[in-house]
């Protein structure tokens, strides 16, 4: 809430600087300092109505739309030149006191609606800004295209699915680094450079929502364990790395940086389990509060097919099975990511002599927390497992601070220790810890392909993207059939709606 306070207040002085210029546009000067009286005089000079002044209220949209009024106001004394609006805009500070209080300028009457020719490069300038401010409010607050760029959610959701996110349905999430590059995400196209600077860092505020994150509910959210990233290893979590190398030698071979929330990579998976809901997962199904939770009907796990003759590659289409989802072949024996639909089908071809899940394995400890001693669960095998809410209150030991260190310390900012006598947040012995902030638990629906919550965790409240709407375009991977690209163009998909029968039924293909 202090920071919403901060930025208001902060909004508000901005306005003081135009005393000078509301008092030769016949306006009371002290209204420059009455909060929603001065967006309201603003309005009023330029020649908009008052009540407009309302979009000044809404947090971070304002910085937007105060462009736009002090661009107009910069008109209405016929400072209409590139640079005089610029240097308005840039250093209002100084140019509007001085327009104010001068005796050359003058104020020229209302400039909104007034026709005023502009130069074909002013025109054209105007029109960029305008496009680049406006493309930036709406994939900030209202809907962004997103490509799946991994076959995590196959087969529900495919790599090369193109969807829409809705940022309102959870909540718009206030920007925290909001001085960015509005065309990317973290990283400058075509180079290493980061897309944004750290200047002004916001904490997290989220605007109201339509409706809460609901169990089962497909989901976009920036990545909990990209907080740290190898940069010569992206594929990779900094922390596998460090599991696997050692911190020193991953410090030494690898360029090391630190993203902040809203620059992490956005993933999308399914929402199995809410604040609140003690996940477990039993030979790869899931079980909430001990009770088997919802099964996807093109939830995938990876199967060894035994053939005796070959199959073409069309009679895998007809049942959805493409090169994509194969994981190897070798002496009369495929691997196949499969349905449990795509299982009975196969079994009922002549040349397949059998089909089984394919046992990986898996060495316990292998899953989030990491510790084979304490919890050696493995992906298929994993919990019980508490996923926080708000206001949950867990005993400091040493299977918590296992299993919650990483949401306490990382995610809700807290210095945390362990020592001989006990546990110490922020430098106090602590016996207990109470949550701050909600906590979300997602897979998968490709439950041998994913890296999800049970490789590195929960996902917190703060890290939520939004709701994918529907798919608007849907490509084959290049490289996964052979055939032009027009046959690689999924066009059964186009305007599917990712939430309820239409993306989840079993007789879209």
């Amino acid at each position: 809430m202090s920071t919403i306070i901060y930025f208001f207040l902060g909004y508000q002085f901005l306005h003081i600087f135009l005393w000078g210029m509301f008092v030769k546009a016949g306006k009371p000067g002290w209204h420059c300092i009455i909060p929603l009286i001065n967006d309201m005089t603003i309005c009023e000079i330029n020649g908009r109505k008052k009540w407009n002044a309302i979009w000044g209220l809404l947090p971070f949209f304002n910085l937007f739309i105060a462009l736009i009024w002090l661009s107009e106001l910069l008109d209405s004394f016929e400072k209409r030149g590139f640079w005089e609006q610029l240097g308005g805009i840039a250093f209002g500070f100084l140019y509007f006191p001085y327009l104010g209080f001068n005796k050359a300028d003058k104020y020229h009457g209302p400039s909104f609606g007034k026709k005023v020719k502009k130069s074909f490069a002013r025109e054209w300038a105007d029109a960029i800004i305008f496009a680049v401010i406006a493309a930036y409010v709406i994939r900030t607050f209202v809907i962004e295209p997103y490509q799946i760029p991994t076959g995590s959610m196959e087969g529900t959701l495919l790599a090369g699915d193109f969807l829409f996110v809705s940022k309102f349905h959870y909540g718009a999430r206030i920007p925290m680094t909001p001085i960015a590059f509005p065309f990317a995400h973290h990283t400058m196209p075509f180079s290493k450079v980061k897309a944004y600077v750290e200047w002004i860092k916001f904490k997290y505020i989220r605007l109201p929502g339509l409706q809460e994150i609901k169990r089962n509910d497909k989901v976009v959210f920036n990545f909990p364990a990209g907080d740290t990233v190898a940069l010569e290893a992206q594929d990779r979590t900094y922390y596998d790395l460090e599991r696997e190398q050692g911190f020193d030698q991953v410090q030494n071979n690898y360029h090391i940086i630190d993203r902040p929330v809203d620059k992490r990579e956005n993933y999308i998976k399914r929402c199995v389990a809410i604040p609140g809901d003690v996940i477990s997962v039993v030979n790869g199904e899931v079980f909430i509060d001990g009770k088997e939770g919802y099964k996807p009907y093109k939830r995938q796990f990876l199967n060894t097919v035994e053939i005796n003759n070959p199959f073409g590659q069309k009679s895998l289409e007809n049942i959805d099975i493409r090169n994509k989802n194969s994981a190897g072949f070798n002496e009369g024996k495929y691997l196949l990511f499969l349905a449990p639909w795509q299982v009975e089908k196969l079994k009922a071809f002549p040349n397949v002599t059998s089909v089984g899940k394919y046992d990986f394995g898996s060495i316990p400890g292998d899953a989030f927390p990491h510790s084979a001693r304490f919890f050696p669960w493995t992906k298929d095998n994993y919990g019980p497992l508490k996923v926080p809410n708000k206001g949950y209150a867990i005993k400091m030991d040493s299977a918590n601070y296992l299993l919650y260190e990483r949401c306490i310390r990382i995610y809700e900012g807290n210095k945390l220790e362990s020592k001989p006598d006990g546990f110490y947040i922020n430098d106090k012995k602590a016996d207990t810890y109470t949550f701050k902030m909600n906590y979300y638990f997602m897979m998968g629906d490709n439950r041998d392909n994913s890296a999800d919550g049970r490789f590195w965790g929960m996902v917190p409240e703060d890290h939520i993207v939004g709701k994918p709407l529907f798919v608007f375009l849907s490509i084959e991977q290049k490289g996964a059939i052979k055939v032009s690209f027009l046959n690689r163009i999924r066009f059964k998909r186009f305007f599917k709606p990712i939430h309820g029968d239409a993306i989840e039924n079993k007789n879209l293909f």
